[in-house]
């Protein structure tokens, strides 16, 4: 048996699904509905999968970007939030890039890829950048987190939001 990266993320994710269905199994005393809700966590999982390789690309390009922008003293007061908006940006299309093949595939062809792109990109503009900035300013100006920590808090937030405008507005 060879251990590909395939192999490994289908059984992490049978594993984590399987756990789930279980636990709500025992919650609510009912196999059969555990077993009804087993595509919507799978759908989760792949959410989430996808969710984390977004948010460490976009951690890295954040910070590679706020260092730059300090490395050229261009004296920017909320250099933070420039170096959000920035990585934000360019991880909107690997976001998109995934999601729509692999976790909102709905199994329509035809649906307009530019419609949708539109519609994550406006989603993701209420939880990526005015969410986002709002809880950077918050935590960075007003409680003074350390601008490497503040982006990281501010997923707690953000992740869920993001989900719910991709499920029911952004993929449909």
């Amino acid at each position: 048996m060879r251990f590909t990266p395939r192999y490994i993320y289908s059984f992490l994710e049978k594993l984590a699904v399987g756990f789930l269905v279980s636990a709500v199994s025992l919650a609510a005393r009912d196999r059969t509905k555990a077993e009804s809700l087993r595509p919507a966590f799978t759908q989760f999982f792949r959410y989430c999968f996808i969710g984390l390789s977004n948010t460490l690309l976009n951690y890295v390009l954040y910070v590679t970007c706020l260092n730059l922008i300090r490395a050229v003293k261009s004296g920017l007061e909320y250099d933070y939030m420039a170096a959000s908006i920035v990585s934000f940006s360019l991880c909107v299309f690997w976001s998109f890039f995934w999601n729509s093949r692999y976790v909102f595939q709905d199994g329509r062809e035809n649906r307009k890829w530019i419609n949708a792109l539109i519609k994550m990109y406006l989603a993701y503009s209420v939880s990526g950048i005015l969410l986002n900035n709002a809880l950077l300013y918050l935590f960075i100006s007003v409680i003074g987190i350390s601008v490497y920590i503040a982006p990281i808090l501010s997923l707690f937030v953000c992740v869920p939001v993001n989900f719910m405008l991709n499920k029911y507005w952004a993929f449909k």
